[in-house]
């Protein structure tokens, strides 16, 4: 695959599940990444712009990792164009 096409990889490592998903008080079933996660999510995608997209790696805690797809699922909830 040419290089111009591969999106490029974000990694991000969190100390656990529950202080990535916010799901704290909100209204909406499907939980969402904190807001704090998203700034730098976006702000790492500021700073090295991709016109082939981005590629997120969350690492979790052993503990956390039975709760994958969840993470999965919010980060594309959030990010969804």
């Amino acid at each position: 695959m040419p290089t111009s096409l591969v999106p490029a990889k974000i990694q991000i490592s969190v100390s656990s599940v529950e202080g990535f998903i916010d799901a704290h008080g909100s209204p909406v079933i499907q939980p969402h990444i904190h807001p704090d996660a998203a700034a730098w999510i976006l702000e790492e995608a500021k700073e090295n712009p991709c016109k082939s997209g981005y590629h997120i790696e969350i690492g979790v805690p052993a503990q956390d990792l039975s709760k994958k797809d969840e993470v999965a699922s919010a980060i594309h909830a959030y990010f969804q164009v």
